[in-house]
């Protein structure tokens, strides 16, 4: 019985730091996979639903964070952090939107999620229409061109922010210009291929016409 106590405990111990954990000023705190600390919030994924959306809390609601390595991150009740750190990759960004933007614009950018840069950029983006254009022309010689649309698919689109209207919250929001961005990148490459499908299609329907008007003017 002692050993089996003494396993749990140690399983429960092992399990409390396989995960970060928030805890707020209110005096609750939530088991998490922080995902990024923010000039203005953090962003993170329940832990116990980590196949879920990523949630965001601003810095001000959160005392500290307990991070799985041990380390403690404590945040100031008014103050706003000088520098956004990735806790993934542990880069440091010197970027204070605060100095920029109104505490109201803030708020707006802060609650946009990826799916909102995924619906921006379906009813936005129209960066796909040249690399569309000459993967059409490379249709016209069949299997020959298809390098061309292979290529344009893979490479994501370089114009994107020209069809962004949310410019700030594709500078601070990094879920939101991910969502963006991606959709932005899948809508090129199937533009692209349809593109590519309407040249052959024109090809082949050509070729077939001059066919059948050769065998009618031979019989």
């Amino acid at each position: 019985m002692r050993r089996l106590i003494l396993f749990v405990l140690i399983l429960s111990s092992f399990h409390s730091y396989s995960q970060d954990t928030l805890y707020f000023r209110k005096g609750d705190s939530l088991l998490v996979n922080v995902k990024e600390v923010g000039s203005q919030t953090i962003s993170y994924e329940k832990f116990d639903y980590q196949d879920g959306p990523i949630f965001r809390v601003f810095n001000t609601e959160v005392k500290k964070i307990h991070f799985k390595s041990g380390m403690k991150e404590f945040f100031s009740e008014n103050a706003v952090k000088d520098t956004r750190i990735s806790t993934i990759t542990g880069d440091k960004k010197a970027i204070d939107p605060s100095k920029e933007l109104k505490e109201s614009e803030l708020k707006e950018i802060a609650v946009l999620t990826y799916r909102d840069g995924e619906m921006d950029a379906k009813n936005l983006y129209k960066g796909w229409k040249s690399a569309a254009l000459g993967s059409y022309f490379s249709g016209l010689i069949l299997i020959y061109g298809l390098p061309v649309p292979v290529i344009s698919s893979v490479i994501p689109p370089a114009n994107v922010n020209l069809y962004a209207q949310k410019e700030n919250a594709m500078k601070y929001n990094n879920e939101y210009a991910r969502g963006f961005k991606t959709r932005a990148h899948l809508m090129k490459a199937g533009k692209v291929w349809a593109n590519y499908g309407y040249g052959v299609g024109t090809t082949l329907g050509v070729t077939l016409g001059l066919i059948v008007l050769f065998i009618a003017s031979v019989n």
